[in-house]
C-alpha cells in the first residue's frame, strides 16, 4: 500500500489492516497455554462467586463438586473466544467514539478483568441453573447465556465511557476546573 497509494493512503486504512491481527488465531502452544490458564481463573473466580452465594462447592482444577453435580469448565468454556470477541469490540469501539488515547487505553484495558469476569458468572449461572435443569450446562440455555452476558459486558464498557465521560464534563465546567 505504501508503495503503490503511498503514505496518506496508508494512514487512511492503517486501522482496518490493524483490526485484520484479530484474524490470525494463536499459535497452538499459546493458545493452549491461555485456555488452560482462562480456565483455571473462571473455576476459582467461579468457586468463590458460588461460595459468597451460599453454595457449598470444592474446586478440583477446573471441576467443580456442588452438591449433587459436577461441573466441569471445558476448554470452549475458558472464554477465550468471548474475550477476543469482547476485546476486538472494544478496541472498534474506542477508534470510532473516542479520542482521548487514555481513555481509549483504559477501556480496552478494562474489558480483559470484565470478559473474564462476565465468564464466571456465566460459569455461576451455569450451576445454579444446572442443579434445577441440567439442560442449563449445555446446549441452546448455556450458548443464550453466554450471548446475554456478552452484551451486559460490552453496556458496561458504554456505561463506564459514559461515566468517563460526565466525569470529565463535571470537571470541565466546575471552577475548579477551569
Amino acid at each position: 500500500i505504501l508503495l503503490t497509494r503511498g503514505l496518506r493512503t496508508l494512514r487512511a486504512v492503517a486501522f482496518p489492516l490493524f483490526l485484520l491481527l484479530f484474524m490470525i488465531p494463536l499459535p497452538f502452544q499459546a493458545y493452549k497455554k491461555f485456555t488452560f490458564q482462562l480456565q483455571l481463573l473462571a473455576s476459582r473466580l467461579a468457586e468463590t462467586l458460588l461460595d459468597w452465594l451460599g453454595y457449598s462447592v470444592l474446586r478440583e482444577g477446573n471441576i467443580l463438586e456442588l452438591v449433587g453435580q459436577r461441573l466441569q469448565v471445558a476448554q470452549a468454556c475458558s472464554g477465550l473466544r468471548s474475550l477476543s470477541t469482547i476485546l476486538f469490540f472494544s478496541v472498534v469501539y474506542v477508534y470510532f467514539l473516542e479520542s482521548r488515547t487514555w481513555v481509549r487505553l483504559l477501556l480496552v484495558a478494562l474489558s480483559i478483568p470484565i470478559a473474564i469476569l462476565a465468564n464466571s458468572g456465566r460459569i455461576v449461572i451455569s450451576a445454579i441453573m444446572g442443579r434445577h435443569d441440567p439442560r442449563w450446562i449445555e446446549g441452546a440455555a448455556h450458548a443464550t447465556t453466554g450471548w446475554v452476558l456478552a452484551g451486559l459486558v460490552i453496556l458496561i464498557l458504554v456505561a463506564i465511557h459514559a461515566g468517563i465521560n460526565r466525569f470529565s464534563l463535571d470537571r470541565a465546567s466546575s471552577p475548579q476546573g477551569r
